[in-house]
């Protein structure tokens, strides 16, 4: 089928080292010793906890890993790597980045033209693109979007399998894949790797990082790798992993699934079961020297070879698969193509400068007409404050395109790193595509304001005048470039942009003329291309006019041609597309390769890849068990009366009127009582989320009806007793563990504690979270060096519980985490519970031990409801003879009831149920009775009781009619909200805050610390300036 012959790949890794200790930052050793081989058509998951080193190691053996000391050898096929290495092997990130509004095949079909060489011809790359939409099963969406957050587009499955499809365009004999399943649920997680599986039957060799498989999807492996801190722990058949370590005494009793099993054993959170104690050493040392000792552990047979060919470990792709003109015309192509489709951004720039446009007009309105003096009057003053003005916005106008820019940055990095296509290709194609929507969106500027102002009606002063602006604004979109080119995120980029406009702005020639600039700061003029246009710009306004004299005379600007200015701009242009060139090439690598004896004599403990870092940060995470946090907070967290939450009938619809709606949600019931945990479990678009913020009443848009109940009163969820805790970590990344809970403890707890009670407060729950450890440690980001993952979600929880709210929702809290610190995280939660909280969370793919530690389960499948009752008695639900399923001893129940909620089990009569026949059924049975039984008698309860209590004002809470709408209730029975601190002490404390933000920002980022002070002051500044004389 491919005109290219498969002949897979052998992966050969030795990765060995020779400690300095003398270098002026610490080395942490990262990988240690790492010997394995995989062989053609195997598909190896490489495993372990969170900070294990996979990644590393995958990152090691494509030829990723930047910074550094590395030693040892990486063989393919026999031999060190090459240049054709990058051709022939893949590597698919753990986050999908694509262009949302191309479809999948548009996605496709430019990654065949980017990747496949000049031999292929029209014919063959559409076959190719059908081969491997066929082998990844994405035919049935191929003229869907692909979509992001806010367009909708492809399911999170799809978007994966199409990440895989565009890095596999080419076919190549090895691939990388580095957490294919991550957010995705166990049935989706399943069948992306199903497909990825088809790959490895072609004998291609595969090696994917993997956290929390299913023993479906684990099943699919022929070798595993297990690491913990950077050294192997085993590497064998994936189906004899889990019987080499029942062989080293650790029982798998209590384990359904093996990789769940074998997670434990690396973590150290699984003790041996033979030993006397309980407990055995089980440390990555002891654990590698074991196997090291057993029969899996095989030295690979080019061992002889390898001294001989280390010098070519660190060779780099030259070569593109096709050439540059060809690589130009098809990022061109596919720019057009992404900016043509966005409609609102299109629309929204062309309006944006229409409504300027006709602000500046109206202020400025018949200036240019006015009678002009022999002197500089007034008039003279506003003409050339609207030409400064009009330069000014084309400089402000690119510092909202820097995020966008970001965006594709992210796409070239990608696509640039895996030797798509060169540098000089992406730059040129950004270079010209810009340059349609900059030209119109001017024109449309420059014409309302010149004819509203009245400047000089002179055909050839007014096509000057355009084209001089026309190359202002091209000069600052390509400044923009410059600067989103050579910072390392779009905060650092935003932040330096100020600086960048203060700097141009300053030495223009209209807040300080020429003439009076300071001897020390002349040159700063000319290297300023705003000076150049707007003298030019006043130059061509004022030639005609009785006070030309006195206006050049003031900025200085006599002697000067104006047409000079056009090939000082254009040589702007060409400088400022060099600097975006040099930002745009990839980083040089700084990894150094540490020279050795020939490997036979190399120590086998000394062995180590090391990265250079400051001497902190992280102390590696620490395995907790629920006892573990009973115990460290029976004591300070106190207990509550809690509340209940009850719904039923729920739906929720989205659209202009309630008739036309389209329904997200079908009718879903259900109670969570105080300590309690209820799972909101389903596939991808099932409506989990939808459920989430409607019971948080964090919907603000849509239709909604129903009841709803918390704690007996039909009224919305207020802040005082209910937190949420959204799936994404959001914190200020310089601030310590301790530092964000104290603030938050400052914020959330209500007026009249004392400062020493609110730390203790905050105290207290670092400790019941496990967080005392990292106490000290930064929360960190991509750029700072931090906490890990689970802590992260850990601290996420403790801000949110400081105030103790009664009840608690929690959006994904385990997403990116693996089986032993998601257990982790949940623990801690159920503690929560524990202390007669309310919790409701969404999940998917839960292990089997952190499925266990739900009270309750509610199942959906595309915005139905399918189950709620017992988490327990779930499996035993879908196995009654009515539905004919029966869930295999071992499994875990998550997966089965993943599983049987899309309809994927075959019934005992050999069909499948659709999802409408299993909501239907459950509609019809006495778990569905239930709900309607117990919320009547909760309410029957409370009506006692308020009767009994005489609170009159609230007795039609429990009056209302059955069917009402919901956020009816909440707009006539809820009290006013108000918060726990003043409004005084909440500015105090934000300002507090702030301030110290400010000051760590500025001793570790200095460029955006100083920006918050000195970019507004300066705007302000200027605007004053402007219109001083109006």
């Amino acid at each position: 089928m491919f005109s290219k012959a498969n002949q897979g790949a052998e992966v050969n890794n030795e990765i060995l080292k020779r400690f300095s200790p003398t270098t002026e930052f610490d080395r942490k050793e990262l990988l240690k010793h790492i010997t394995m081989t995989v062989l053609p058509g195997e598909i190896a998951f490489v495993m372990g906890p969170s900070g294990a080193g996979k990644s590393t190691l995958l990152d090691a053996l494509a030829g990723r890993i930047k910074d550094g000391v590395m030693s040892g050898h990486i063989y393919f096929n026999g031999r060190p790597r090459s240049s054709d290495f990058y051709s022939n092997s893949a590597y698919v990130r753990q986050d999908d980045v694509h262009i949302p509004n191309l479809t999948v095949g548009e996605t496709l079909f430019f990654a065949a033209q980017l990747r496949l060489g000049g031999e292929y011809t029209i014919n063959e790359r559409q076959s190719r693109i059908k081969a491997v939409s066929d082998l990844l099963g994405l035919n049935s969406c191929i003229l869907s979007l692909v979509g992001d957050a806010g367009m909708r587009g492809i399911s999170g499955g799809q978007l994966k399998r199409l990440s895989i499809a565009v890095e596999i365009m080419n076919m190549p004999s090895l691939i990388f894949l580095d957490e294919p399943t991550s957010g995705l649920d166990s049935v989706m997680a399943h069948d992306v790797m199903t497909f990825t599986n088809r790959l490895a039957d072609q004998n291609r060799t595969i090696l994917a990082t993997i956290h929390q498989p299913s023993s479906e999807t684990y099943a699919l492996a022929s070798k595993v790798i297990l690491v913990s801190a950077g050294r192997i722990m085993f590497c064998g058949p994936a189906n004899e992993a889990q019987s080499y370590f029942i062989s080293l005494g650790f029982s798998a009793q209590m384990f359904g699934n093996p990789a769940d099993f074998i997670i434990a054993v690396v973590s150290g959170a699984e003790p041996s079961s033979s030993s006397t104690t309980g407990t055995k050493d089980t440390d990555a040392k002891s654990l590698s020297d074991l196997y090291e000792a057993s029969k899996y552990f095989q030295v690979p047979a080019t061992r002889s070879q390898i001294h001989s060919g280390a010098r070519n470990i660190g060779s780099q792709p030259h070569a593109f698969p096709t050439s540059v003109t060809s690589q130009t015309y098809t990022l061109v192509n596919r720019f057009w193509i992404a900016q043509s489709r966005q409609w609102e951004f299109v629309v929204a720039q062309l309006g944006k400068n229409v409504v300027v446009a006709s602000i500046c007009g109206a202020i400025f309105f018949g200036q240019g007409r006015e009678k002009s003096l022999s002197t500089f009057s007034n008039v003279s003053f506003n003409v050339s404050s609207l030409w400064y003005f009009a330069m000014l916005y084309t400089v402000l106008s690119c510092l909202q395109i820097i995020p966008q820019l970001f965006f594709f940055g992210v796409l070239y990095n990608r696509e640039r790193s895996a030797n798509v296509y060169s540098t000089f290709a992406y730059w040129a194609a950004n270079a010209i595509v810009c340059v349609p929507l900059l030209l119109l969106s001017h024109v449309i500027f420059v014409e309302i304001s010149y004819w509203m102002v009245g400047l000089y009606p002179n055909a050839a002063c007014h096509l000057f005048a355009l084209l001089v602006t026309f190359l202002n604004n091209l000069i600052s979109f390509y400044c923009a470039q410059c600067i989103a080119a050579i910072s390392p995120s779009a905060e650092v980029a935003l932040a330096m942009f100020p600086l960048v406009f203060l700097f141009l702005g300053s030495f223009a020639g209209f807040t300080i003329p020429l003439g009076e600039l300071p001897p020390g700061w002349k040159w700063a003029s000319y290297i300023s291309y705003p000076r150049w246009t707007y003298q030019a710009l006043i130059i061509n306004e004022f030639q005609y006019r009785a006070d030309r004299t006195a206006v050049l005379t003031f900025y200085s600007f006599t002697g000067f041609n104006k047409y000079l200015a056009l090939p000082i701009l254009a040589a702007f242009i060409v400088l400022m597309n060099v600097f975006v060139y040099i930002g745009l090439l990839p980083k040089q690598s700084r990894l150094q390769f540490e020279n050795q004896t020939s490997p036979a004599e190399s120590p086998k403990d000394d062995a180590v890849i090391v990265v250079k870092k400051p001497p902190v940060l992280l102390t590696s995470p620490k395995s907790l068990t629920l006892d573990d946090f009973k115990i460290r907070s029976a004591q300070r967290f106190p207990s509550t009366t809690g509340l209940s939450l009850m719904f039923r009938d729920l739906q929720y619809s989205v659209g202009k009127s309630p008739d036309r709606a389209a329904r997200i949600l079908k009718g879903v019931s259900g109670h969570v009582f105080p300590g309690q945990m209820c799972a909101l479990m389903g596939g991808s678009g099932a409506g989990k989320s939808t459920l989430l913020d409607l019971l948080a009443h964090r919907k603000t848009g849509g239709f909604i009806t129903g009841e709803y109940y918390i704690g007996g009163q039909a009224e919305k969820p207020s802040s005082k007793w209910c937190s949420y805790v959204t799936q994404d970590n959001v914190h200020i990344s310089l601030f310590t563990v301790r530092e964000t809970l104290e603030f938050a403890a400052l914020l959330r707890l209500k007026e009249g504690i004392p400062v020493e009670k609110r730390r203790e407060r905050a105290e207290d729950v670092m400790k019941m979270l496990g967080l005392e450890d990292v106490a000290d440690v930064p929360v960190g980001n991509a750029l700072v060096k931090g906490i890990s993952g689970g802590q992260a979600r850990r601290l996420s929880i403790g801000v949110e519980i400081m105030h103790l709210p009664d009840v608690l929702f929690l959006d994904e809290p385990t997403t990116g985490l693996d089986s032993q610190i998601s257990h982790e995280v949940m623990s801690s939660v159920r503690n929560i519970a524990n202390h007669n909280r309310t919790v409701v969370c969404t999940i998917h793919s839960p292990s089997k031990a952190v499925y266990e530690l739900f009270d309750s389960l509610l199942l959906l499948a595309l915005g139905r409801q399918t189950y709620f009752g017992s988490a327990e008695a779930a499996p035993t639900y879908f196995s009654l003879l009515t539905l004919g399923w029966c869930m295999p001893i071992g499994k875990n129940p998550a997966d089965f009831l993943m599983e049987a909620n899309q309809g994927l089990l075959v019934a005992s009569d050999g069909t499948r149920r659709t999802i409408r026949e299993l909501n239907h059924l459950f509609l019809n049975s006495r778990n569905c009775m239930d709900i309607d039984g117990q919320i009547e008698e909760t309410l029957r309860i409370r009506l006692i009781n308020r009767h009994r209590s005489k609170e009159q004002q609230w007795e039609k809470a429990v009056d209302l009619p059955r069917r009402i709408r919901t956020d009816s209730i909440f707009a006539t029975l809820t009290k006013p909200e108000t918060y726990p601190r003043s409004t005084v002490a909440q500015m105090y404390i934000l300002t507090m805050r702030q301030f110290r933000k400010a000051w760590k920002m500025v001793r570790i980022e200095p460029i955006e610390g100083m920006q918050i002070h000195v970019g507004s002051n300066y705007v302000l500044i200027n605007f004053r300036l402007l219109f001083l004389s109006f």
